[in-house]
């Protein structure tokens, strides 16, 4: 067995979850969760291959402006099914106001920032999860479109979800034909709702799913709880480096 304060190569940080026994670790851009006992867990060569719930995938390293139709295809060629990590949409059309497509985009997003994080690659047809070909679908003038799911993930999420939480990037596959990416990282303002329909959404290895009332009031909680640790946490390097006892208070605007 390892011990649960074993740091692997190239992970950043790690920590045991008070409420269950999942390691959760940061890489560079990506935190990958593995619902496995400390025991179980092997001495990592690269990413997920030795955390036993994941297989080598070099797409989740690369911050999402550096992910390639490569990269892509080899989650395709692999057959990597999708669920708590990566999720799969053939493709979402926001431009014609649909309510249903853009309230899809913010409950995959809101489910990614309110659990580990993850991506959301749109443009990829699944059978049963499992995706088929990095096909793409029509994009047209790529950075309004881009500008267009940005504004939508800030301005239909309560809290908002920041703007240095989640990139995305667009990549041609052919013709006028593109993937989108959608890279989020894990929120420390979770729980996040979607206004469109006034839901809260997370992620478990089977993919999305509605939080309940319990679940949210908890995840209220822990954040609450976490930024009084991280008060705490900073009153007190401050304390330690202006040499007298006075303190700050942080509150999230």
């Amino acid at each position: 067995g390892v011990s649960p304060e074993y740091k692997p190569p190239l992970l950043t940080q790690s920590f045991v979850s008070g409420t269950s026994q999942s390691l959760v670790y940061r890489f560079h851009y990506s935190w990958i969760s593995c619902e496995c006992q400390p025991a179980i867990l092997r001495t990592p060569t690269y990413l997920w291959r030795d955390l036993k719930c994941g297989v080598d995938m070099p797409i989740f390293e690369k911050p999402v402006e550096e992910i390639s139709l490569d990269d892509v295809e080899q989650l395709v060629s692999e057959g990597i099914q999708e669920g708590k990590q990566v999720e799969y949409k053939e493709y979402l059309n926001l431009d014609d106001g649909s309510a249903d497509h853009k309230t899809t985009l913010l409950a995959e997003a809101t489910s990614f920032a309110n659990s580990d994080g993850g991506h959301l690659i749109v443009g990829i047809p699944d059978d049963d999860g499992r995706p088929k070909h990095a096909a793409g679908f029509p994009v047209n003038e790529i950075d309004q479109t881009i500008e267009r799911w940005a504004n939508i993930l800030r301005r239909s999420t309560d809290p908002p979800l920041p703007t240095s939480s989640f990139d995305i990037s667009a990549i041609p596959t052919e013709e006028n034909r593109h993937l989108i990416v959608v890279g989020v990282d894990r929120s420390w303002r979770s729980p996040h709702r979607v206004t469109t329909n006034d839901r809260f959404y997370a992620r478990s290895p089977s993919g999305r799913f509605p939080l309940d009332v319990g679940e949210i009031r908890q995840r209220i909680l822990q954040t609450e709880h976490q930024g009084e640790t991280f008060n705490e946490f900073r009153n007190d390097r401050i304390a330690t480096i202006a040499g007298d006892g006075e303190r700050f208070d942080i509150t999230s605007s």
